[in-house]
């Protein structure tokens, strides 16, 4: 049976993804608008004040909607071009059941805190995978200590999380 994950998503990428659409659609409003303001200059009609006042306001407006936007990108896309982890698939294929083995030497104090390590560890007597829930009381320490290390054990690659109801299975990643 073969699996896929989506591991290290970026929730700043849906953020970056709203402002380029911010972005286009500001900038296609004015087109549209100017557009439409041209054509009726170009007929020969006469404007009132009111509509060249609404024209300017709409323009305006979204000029400073697609600048915000702009700077919302460059801010956004700086540390993602940085991170270059926006989206990493894992593949693994499951051997009865269980994921295939992670080298013990991944595992030290030197690159994991203690409680990430038991975490690690409780996974593996549980065939790689677990019930957020039960974690905390199989370990005896907060439901909160135990959702930050999954967070950082997330962020580094060695977990994944699958949501399972109210509570999340969380599975050692290969």
């Amino acid at each position: 049976m073969k699996k896929w994950f989506v591991l290290n998503m970026n929730k700043n990428v849906k953020r970056l993804e709203f402002y380029i659409v911010s972005l286009f659609l500001s900038f296609l409003i004015t087109v549209i608008a100017t557009t439409i303001f041209a054509t009726v200059m170009f007929i020969g009609e006469s404007v009132n004040r009111l509509y060249l006042y609404l024209f300017i306001g709409i323009v305006v407006v979204n000029v400073g909607i697609s600048l915000l936007s702009a700077i919302g990108i460059i801010r956004m896309s700086s540390p993602l071009l940085e991170e270059r982890k926006k989206i990493v698939f894992v593949h693994y294929k499951a051997v009865d059941g269980h994921m295939p083995a992670i080298p013990e030497t991944l595992f030290t104090s030197a690159n994991f805190p203690e409680n990430e390590l038991e975490i690690i560890s409780l996974l593996k007597e549980h065939g790689n995978k677990m019930l957020q829930s039960a974690m905390a009381s199989s370990l005896k320490i907060s439901k909160a200590s135990v959702s930050r290390a999954l967070d950082s054990l997330e962020r580094k690659g060695v977990i994944v999380k699958m949501r399972k109801g109210v509570t999340n299975e969380i599975i050692l990643a290969s």
